[in-house]
This record gives structure tokens, sequence and C-alpha cells, in this order.
């Protein structure tokens, strides 16, 4: 890839996202649309998300959980695009958590050497960290994100809405690169956070939206990883060991795992 290649993808919150994506669909209406969902987003949080643009796309699901991120999953999502007569103008819009933002991704980024895809993350985690920056990917013999590329959405809608629907241990979740952010880059971010208790009332689109900033500022220098945009992996290391070395049936979810790793 070209090193000298610069960050170009967007991020829209709330009513500006609507308002964006609202107009990309009006515009684009003679392309096909899919939409990649797991099993939880599809119970949760399809039917508002295509009823508020009313959408007219084809709806592929996988499974929720880590154990998606794998090269039969990819697979799988292949032979549906083809089965579907997905061609070169097909847009994929990746309507999930971090799983459906990393594969959603790395599958539209190698099919038919590439097709527009666009992220609506709906965790907390994927709205601040896992939908911007353009990385994607897949586990490998039980390795994070072995097999993977970097190439960015056309834009990212993050709806905050969707918040509403996730269990308060996926809200705690995605605190843990909230933190980092504040750690490594934002001080005043740091106090605001930790100084107050998460279930207390804080504006949540302005915690978004620092967080997501201080990322973008960051690939912006260093798309590829080479440098500084290494920064961003503080406590991955081992956090992505202790994540991929819990059980099954006691599973750490990946923001704790982070937080232990930079702790």
């Amino acid at each position: 890839m070209e090193t000298g290649e610069t960050y170009k993808s967007k991020f829209f919150i709330n009513s500006d996202g609507i308002s964006h994506l609202t107009s990309f669909l009006r515009n684009n209406d003679n392309r096909k649309m899919f939409i990649l969902v797991d099993s939880n987003t599809k119970i949760f949080c399809l039917d508002y998300f295509i009823s508020l643009f009313n959408i007219k796309a084809i709806i592929l699901t996988i499974s929720s959980g880590e154990g998606s991120k794998s090269i039969d999953c990819v697979t799988f999502l292949i032979d549906e695009l083809i089965n579907h007569n997905a061609d070169k103008d097909s847009v994929l819009i990746n309507l999930g958590g971090g799983v459906v933002s990393d594969l959603g991704a790395f599958v539209a980024s190698i099919f038919n050497r590439g097709i527009s895809y666009i992220n609506i993350p709906t965790t907390l985690l994927a709205q601040v960290d896992a939908s911007v920056g353009g990385k994607n990917g897949i586990n490998f013999n039980g390795i994070k994100n072995k097999i993977g590329l970097i190439n960015n959405p056309l834009f990212t809608i993050i709806l905050t809405n969707f918040l509403k629907t996730l269990p308060e241990e996926e809200i705690i979740s995605g605190y843990g690169e909230v933190f980092k952010y504040g750690l490594i880059f934002d001080s005043n971010l740091w106090f605001k956070i930790s100084s107050c208790d998460i279930s207390e009332a804080v504006d949540i689109e302005d915690v978004i939206y620092q967080s997501v900033i201080i990322k973008e500022s960051i690939v912006k220098q260093d798309l590829y990883d080479n440098g500084l945009r290494k920064t961003l992996n503080f406590g991955h290391t081992i956090g992505h060991a202790i994540e991929s070395s819990s059980e099954d049936g006691f599973q750490i979810s990946h923001g704790l795992s982070i937080v232990s790793g930079m702790i």
C-alpha cells in the first residue's frame, strides 16, 4: 500500500449522521445494499435502523461473538454475496459491534477486490474504536486480528440510541477504550470520565466525539501503523492475550482485558 496515502473517512453523530446517510441512500438508490448483522443486532437494532432510513437491503446474519471472526464466516459471507448477485457497485452496511465492524469491513475489502462499505456501530466499544480508523480483520488459530488490512469505510454513522439496547457490561467494556484515549492523549477526558460513576448521567455524545477525534488525529498522522498509531495499542498486547485465553464459559470482555493490560 502507498505509505503516503491519507486518512479520508468521516464520521457523523446522531442528527448529522441521520441526515448524511439519508442523503447518501437517496443519491445511490440504484446500488444494491447489503446489511450485515449478528444475532443480537438483528433482534435489537435492525428494525429500528430499517424504519429510520426506509432502506431496502438484503440482510446477512452471523452469530454474535468473537467466534464469527473466522475464515469460515468469511467464506459464508462471500457465498451469500455471490448468491445474491453482489457486484462492484454494491454497498455493505455493517450494523453491529466490533466483530461486525471488523469482519464486515474485511469481507468488503476482499470481495471483488473491494466494494464500498459503511459502518453503523451499535456498541460503545465500536462507536469509540472499532468502527473508526480502517483496521479490519479476523482471528486465526486463536490469535486475534492475525489476518486483515487497513481500508476505510465510506463513512461511519454513530447513533447513540443504539446504546440503550446494551447491558451494563457492554457499556463498561466500551469505557475501557475511552480510558485509553484519556491516558494517552487527553488528561481532561481522563479526569472527566474517571471522576464519575459511569452509571451516572454523562454527555455520552461528547465522550464519543472526543474519543473519535483523538483516534482520527493519530490515524491521520500514521495511517498504516508505522509509528505514532502504535500508541493506540496501549494495553492491547497483554489485553489481547487475556481476552484470547479466557474460556468460553468465562469470557473476559475486550474493554476489561484492555484495562487489565494498561494496568
